[in-house]
């Protein structure tokens, strides 16, 4: 729910705010809150069919100067809380259980690392007692040393594993060769509603995908829906058994043959495939591939035995490498692991004192189960840090890792 106080018509987001009147959005947002939550005290509070509501974007992001999406609002505290403040003071009087931080400035000050604005105000004076939560990507508009030393006493970096994998062979640099997270979240759009210039479409081409995982198959799927000529996908892994293999007894988890509802619906899939090099001249034409063999080590080398795919569009869905690094590594100096993750210690926490790393930003691509446990357990690595000792539960340690044959 956007309290947002329009002050200035360019600003681009003036459809997200009820009103420009501070009385009318003071009015709209504590009964919106109520209509989500419940009101506080009756049975109903939270209870079925009730869902926890959010007030964005605190604080002023509708009155900045010019009207400049997440730029800077040079009101007064009086001028903020009587303009930009009054859909906050009626959503928590309605018992509101998360607050959104705003991209903008407050006198050239980001409102991610505003200390006095977070804690000061919303929590302290405006008795706030629930989550705050960050826009998407918003730690990044607030330096990680203004966000210890100002609104903050601990980080957790929970920001996945992000830098998708790339093969470097010749012609890689041709064009029609994408990322699946180019592809589909563009595909995504489209199917919302929204236009998207320039979409990469599969439509009369002849597709090749490079990996035959998850992201693979949402490729495939979404390839054959856009109506290609073929859809082909190459996994340098051999093909998986169809029941499970006597080396991966119970409670192992095997790795297994799938048939997933896109495989259902077409496509061809390779295995031990490996790319040695693209063909074309500016644009991608086919693809030079090697059959894969198994090394004594256990690695899947190109056995030299070659052989040529047409492709018009080419789509590498190989995983990601780890997190984005730069941006924590220039603002804090936290350490790097050779794999390019986040350092941590036992406690979940990097080499700079009250950053903690939490899931994928430390333990490299992974399940969301793996996630869930070291953010309970990175909770618990927090409380000790601020406390001096903690009774919550650790369910993992950043060392640990799932049972393989």
């Amino acid at each position: 729910m956007c309290t947002a106080v329009v002050r200035d018509d360019r600003w681009g987001r003036t459809y997200e705010g009820f009103s420009e009147d501070p009385e009318i959005v003071r009015e709209y947002a504590g009964r919106v809150v109520a209509g989500l939550q419940g009101a506080p005290g009756n049975d109903d509070f939270l209870g079925r069919g009730r869902v926890v509501a959010t007030a964005k974007h605190f604080i002023g992001d509708g009155g900045t100067v010019r009207g400049v999406d997440q730029g800077d609002n040079l009101a007064t505290e009086q001028e903020l809380l009587d303009i930009h403040g009054q859909g906050y003071i009626s959503a928590l009087e309605a018992g509101v259980q998360t607050v959104m931080v705003s991209f903008n400035s407050w006198h050239g000050k980001k409102l991610h690392g505003h200390r006095y604005l977070l804690t000061d105000v919303l929590k302290e004076k405006m008795q706030f007692d629930g989550f705050l939560v960050s826009d998407w990507n918003g730690e990044r508009s607030a330096v990680l040393d203004e966000l210890l030393l100002g609104s903050a006493d601990a980080v957790v970096v929970a920001t996945g594993s992000r830098v998708s994998r790339r093969i470097d062979v010749p012609g890689s640099e041709l064009a029609g060769i994408h990322l699946a997270m180019e592809y589909l979240p563009q595909a995504n759009r489209v199917v919302a509603g929204d236009d998207v210039t320039g979409q990469i479409v599969a439509t009369g081409k002849h597709v090749v995908i490079l990996g035959g995982g998850d992201t693979g198959s949402d490729c495939l799927g979404t390839a054959l829906r856009q109506d290609a000529l073929s859809v082909t996908s190459l996994d340098i892994m051999e093909r998986p058994p169809d029941s499970r293999p006597t080396n991966q007894p119970w409670p192992v988890d095997p790795l297994l043959f799938k048939v997933s509802s896109s495989h259902a619906e077409g496509g061809v899939r390779e295995y031990q495939v490996s790319t040695v090099g693209f063909l074309g001249e500016d644009r991608v034409q086919g693809l030079r591939v090697s059959r894969t063999v198994r090394t004594p080590e256990g690695r899947m080398m190109p056995s030299g035995q070659t052989w040529d795919i047409p492709a018009d569009l080419v789509i590498l869905a190989m995983g990601f490498t780890g997190p984005e690094t730069e941006l924590l590594s220039a603002q804090t100096g936290a350490d790097i692991t050779g794999r390019g993750l986040i350092a941590r210690g036992d406690d979940f926490q990097s080499s700079v004192p009250g950053v903690f790393v939490a899931g994928d930003a430390g333990r490299g691509q992974s399940l969301v189960v793996w996630a869930i446990a070291e953010g309970r357990a990175a909770a618990a690595g927090v409380d000790a840090y601020l406390r001096g000792g903690t009774e919550l539960p650790v369910p993992v340690a950043p060392t640990s890792r799932p049972v393989r044959p």
